[in-house]
């Protein structure tokens, strides 16, 4: 799926949608129990369904999107998950990239959290191979790349400079010689160094600039090019190796793990924001905070730990929230997941919401919510 199209998924509104989330495995043996567990969750969904009262025509719809998404699985070429997302309307599928919790759920719209951790996981980067003889530039989204072929990349090294040893046995050949070899080292770098400026040139051609950049070279290669280039601001990090003979899958795979850890770096300083904000009237924390200021439309930003999941309980007009409910108290009604009804209303009111590793913001109960305004209660 494009990013618009989870962007229409996690902002559609209908009755009926249907959201299964459940990991897979992508090697054998646990990858041959996954079509029976879907198989197994499919059919419980398909008896929920069954037991509302909505109308059968609808039903019967969602049933059939749902039979036809589980037909089109391939087991045998899955990631680390699978999200089925189908209403009497929609039908899509989509494999995640990165782990994923079992999720289901039936409501007026579909579980957004795995669909918006899609979403900022598979930001489109770059990477430039810094080699011996050549500089090669690669385009990637998640754990996928691919090579850009054009008439400015790949850029071969062009070695013009030659020389002879000298044959003479005496002092003055040889100290001409050394200096032979001194002048060809340093010129080597001067022509090393042009030709890394020129590489550097040419991305601001293209739509590549202004993107993360990943290089990858030895590390002499990739000190001297973050001496000149003028794009260290997008560097979001540095993989040392020579790559030159690597088929692309493993170069791959070593490109997307040194990704994700620059995505990780990247969430431990939004963190950080936050512990210059306690105190202060700009930042909600916890769960009951965070939902009050989100329902108010201050919410700026919020930062939240991916598989956080807080039920809760309504009062019928929507106006009071409490965690826990009372035996036999009907007055309020219980939802699964008041997380992402956190999220959906960030959302709506045009705020970013930005997920970070597990177990990351314990002291903040899982959640927090910069504001765009002070709180004054």
């Amino acid at each position: 799926m494009s990013h618009q199209e989870i962007e229409d998924l996690v902002d559609h509104t209908e009755e009926l949608c249907v959201s299964i989330v459940l990991p897979t495995h992508r090697l054998a043996p646990e990858r041959f129990q996954d079509p029976l567990v879907f198989k197994k969750i499919v059919a419980e969904v398909k008896n929920l369904l069954n037991d509302k009262k909505e109308s059968k025509k609808k039903i019967t719809a969602v049933i059939e999107n749902l039979e036809g998404q589980y037909e089109m699985i391939d087991f045998n070429h899955s990631l680390d998950g699978i999200g089925i997302f189908v209403s009497p309307t929609v039908s899509k599928m989509i494999q995640f990239p990165f782990p994923v919790t079992q999720k289901i759920s039936v409501s007026d719209t579909f579980y957004a959290r795995d669909l918006l951790y899609y979403l900022q996981m598979t930001v489109d980067y770059y990477v430039l191979s810094l080699q011996e003889n050549d500089i090669r530039l690669f385009k990637g989204n998640g754990e996928k790349l691919s090579e850009i072929l054009n008439e400015d990349f790949p850029m071969e090294y062009d070695e013009s400079y030659e020389y002879s040893h000298s044959t003479r046995n005496s002092n003055f050949g040889s100290n001409v010689l050394k200096q032979f070899e001194k002048d060809e080292g340093e010129i080597q770098e001067i022509r090393m160094k042009t030709f890394f400026d020129s590489a550097d040139g040419r991305m601001e051609k293209y739509e590549y600039y202004g993107r993360p950049i990943l290089l990858a070279g030895d590390k002499h290669e990739l000190a001297n090019f973050m001496k000149l280039t003028k794009n260290s601001d997008n560097v979001i990090g540095m993989l040392e190796g020579n790559f030159n003979f690597e088929v692309l899958e493993k170069f791959a795979k070593k490109v997307w793990d040194e990704v994700k850890q620059s995505f990780q770096e990247a969430h431990k300083k939004v963190i950080s924001t936050l512990d210059e904000l306690v105190g202060s009237e700009m930042v909600a924390v916890g769960i009951n905070d965070v939902w009050r200021t989100a329902d108010e439309g201050k919410g700026l930003e919020l930062i939240v730990e991916k598989e956080l999941i807080r039920p809760a309980y309504f009062s019928k007009d929507k106006y009071m929230m409490k965690l826990e409910n009372q035996p036999n108290d009907e007055s309020y009604k219980r939802i699964n997941d008041l997380v992402e009804t956190i999220i959906q209303t960030v959302r709506s009111k045009n705020g970013k919401v930005i997920f970070v590793e597990n177990g990351s913001m314990e002291d903040y109960d899982g959640i927090a919510l910069k504001l765009r305004y002070p709180d004054l209660g």
